[in-house]
């Protein structure tokens, strides 16, 4: 999606984010299956509950209603961007975006040509992330309607969007008030009846999480096929959760799929798991459990049969740098070895805006007991991100620095 701000930033509906909002926003995004889809459910959450107390602040207004459904947001955002708002009899549509220059207003085509999910009005957010948390802000670059969006837009069939340029969004959006009396939806046809039989099988295409957009797979499914599947709450949830894959708890180590090797060294992985959920616990922010039916895709420079048990722990550091100081989010995901004592590590480390290359010159060792190099990265220029895995014996101590020209930022112990 490609935005761009007008000369006259005053002519935009300009709202800071709350600290409480981005809190907020930050624990919902961990739901989802890989980093592309926390940050797209990050911006939205962001960007739909500010405008929400917006809306509940305009006294002249409706009381302002998430649609599809609240419950239903993260199944969405997992595959696609933009949100609803319904005020009274009216729909808005908010496509979000961080960049910061744009010339086209683009908008997925689920919102324009799934008659459940279609708006009166499809607004164009700008979201400014700053380290700073009084700094981040959104502003409504403007709005079009749907109706001009579909007979006027420019429709791209391979990113399944439809375009309109700058210059044709309305920047004043208190026009929408006047417009109310008027017919802003064009007309639509019904999406095609989807099987069961075919609804499952797309499920099953699709559960794979390593195909981050299973909506821009046009040579696999046509528009119609994905909007059926994605309009249908039980099916969409279902996509949702298998992407996720399946929450694993100290009662249910042990799926139905465990090999019978596996099951037999359940009270091993007992200890195991608490012992990863505790190391874990003592240095990040978040801690979740996660499973992929396919574990080759968590981590796929391991290729040892492993069981299906990994949490997942992110902490975000403030750190000063050359560039001066920035957030960067280390992400350490540890994956348990099938019949073994073995535990695989992957640490990556990316900047928190997802758009900022690393500090040049940052280092990442993994050193072992006696403080001797396991592993180590430098990043250069323009790096966005470093991952690299390694593995160790279970409780076999190591420890993870970040350094900056020889001195620690921060030291992650296992012991």
């Amino acid at each position: 999606m490609i935005y761009k701000l007008a000369e006259h930033k005053n002519e935009y509906l300009h709202l800071p984010i709350l600290p409480s909002i981005q809190e907020q926003a930050w624990k919902q995004s961990q739901h989802h299956s890989h980093t592309i889809a926390r940050h797209n459910s990050y911006i939205n959450y962001l960007s739909l509950y500010t405008l929400i107390d917006w809306f509940r602040n305009e006294q002249s207004l409706a009381e302002p209603v998430i649609y599809p459904s609240a419950k239903s947001l993260s199944s969405i955002w997992e595959v696609v961007n933009g949100a609803g708002i319904k005020l009274g009899e009216r729909q808005i549509v908010i496509i979000p975006c961080e960049i910061s220059e744009f010339e086209e207003f683009s908008v997925p085509q689920e919102w324009v040509d799934i008659p459940e999910w279609v708006g009166d009005y499809y607004l164009a957010i700008q979201v400014n992330l700053e380290p700073e948390e009084d700094e981040c802000w959104i502003e409504v670059c403007g709005f079009t309607t749907h109706s001009y969006l579909k007979n006027l837009g420019k429709y791209n069939f391979h990113d399944r969007t439809y375009a309109i340029t700058v210059d044709n969004l309305i920047q004043d959006i208190t026009v929408m008030e006047i417009t109310l009396p008027l017919k802003m939806k064009a007309e639509i046809p019904e999406l095609p009846h989807l099987s069961a039989v075919k609804a499952e099988e797309l499920l099953q295409m699709f559960a794979n999480s390593s195909i981050y957009s299973p909506r821009l797979r046009v040579n696999d499914i046509t528009f119609e096929e994905w909007a059926a599947l994605l309009v249908n709450d039980s099916w969409r949830q279902k996509l949702y959760e298998q992407r996720m894959g399946k929450l694993v708890t100290s009662s249910n180590l042990v799926s139905t799929n465990t090999t019978k090797a596996a099951q037999g060294i359940s009270s091993k992985i007992d200890h195991i798991v608490a012992w990863i959920t505790n190391t874990l616990e003592n240095f990040c922010d978040l801690v979740q459990p996660i499973f992929e039916h396919d574990s080759e895709i968590l981590i796929p420079e391991f290729k040892n049969a492993h069981l299906p048990i990994a949490y997942e722990g992110i902490k975000e550091i403030n750190l000063v740098s050359p560039r001066g100081r920035q957030l960067i989010k280390v992400t350490k995901i540890l994956e348990v070895v099938n019949d073994s004592e073995l535990i695989n590590i992957l640490i990556d480390v990316s900047s928190t805006d997802f758009h900022t290359p690393l500090p040049p010159d940052l280092e990442i060792r993994v050193i072992n007991k006696d403080n001797q190099n396991i592993y180590s990265i430098i990043t250069e220029e323009n790096d966005m991100n470093v991952r690299f895995p390694f593995s160790r014996q279970f409780g076999e101590p190591f420890s993870i620095k970040l350094m900056i020209s020889g001195e620690d930022i921060e030291v992650f112990e296992y012991k």
